[in-house]
């Protein structure tokens, strides 16, 4: 999670373990269903049809150190994984958009999601049998926050390297970080980008705002725990108006941003697919 004091923030971690999901055999005679059908037409160009759109839309997850199980990084790679790709692509689960049924457009969005020709493409190469046919795309790196006129960037980091621990029998390690922005005055926070050091450790994010009020016992509470930061489980542990109290309206929210790979709910759908 994150907190703020006065214009800062602070970051508290809830870690915990992903687990890693693995593709059935039964992936490949989804993805391979129906090859008759394709009939001489000649199939997709990995490195020209294929290896772009892997790259794209998949590398950001699908890569060493990422939140996704496997890579798909090289052509091998992408290659011996055809069978299931096409089976998450069919059924509509990979690349995971939107975040949930009832969620609403965002801008920016058609860069997360395939489109009808990308889709086709992908179903009809593994369906001829995932060949390669030339070298895989580096993954497209990720872009950084717009910053458009009138406003600022600020870059916050942790002061030190937290590595979670949790006591015997429990799974997750709840903690709270202080983040100063050192802003003099007021100002409006329009976007977030939230960057965990270790995607496949932290399960979410949630960046607070701490009121000028609360910013001596969040001190207080940083100093008396051994480590960075200190362990908020269950709450904060400040008073009033931290984010386990009710926010006076929309304007006085207490979450500024948050972050997650994917929500827990969505996990048994994935016991399949990439």
């Amino acid at each position: 999670m994150t907190r703020t004091m006065r214009n800062g923030t602070r970051i508290a971690l809830a870690a915990a373990a992903l687990v890693a999901l693995a593709a059935p055999l039964a992936a490949l005679a989804l993805a391979r269903g129906d090859a008759a059908g394709a009939g001489a037409a000649a199939a997709p160009s990995f490195a020209k049809d294929v290896a772009p759109v892997v790259a794209e839309k998949c590398g950001g997850c699908h890569r060493p150190g990422g939140i996704a199980p496997f890579s798909l990084v090289t052509a091998r790679q992408i290659s011996s994984s055809s069978a299931a790709i096409a089976a998450a692509v069919q059924a509509n689960l990979m690349p995971p958009w939107p975040p949930g049924k009832r969620s609403p457009e965002y801008v920016g969005q058609s860069r997360r999601i395939l489109s009808a020709q990308q889709r086709a493409s992908i179903l009809a190469w593994a369906r001829a049998g995932g060949k390669i046919d030339g070298p895989a795309r580096k993954p497209t790196a990720q872009r950084g926050p717009e910053v458009r006129q009138g406003e600022a960037l600020l870059d916050l980091r942790m002061q030190a390297t937290y590595m979670p621990t949790a006591a015997k029998g429990v799974t997750d390690d709840y903690r709270c970080f202080l983040l100063d922005p050192k802003q003099a005055g007021d100002s409006f926070v329009t976007s977030a980008r939230i960057v965990p050091g270790q995607p496949k450790i932290v399960h979410h994010v949630i960046l607070f705002k701490v009121g000028a009020a609360q910013l001596a016992d969040a001190k207080r509470l940083d100093g008396g725990d051994a480590g960075p930061g200190w362990s908020c489980f269950g709450g904060t542990g400040l008073p009033a108006g931290d984010a386990t109290g009710i926010a006076d309206s929309l304007n006085n929210a207490n979450w500024v941003a948050a972050w997650a790979p994917i929500k827990q709910r969505d996990a048994p759908r994935l016991k399949r697919v990439i």
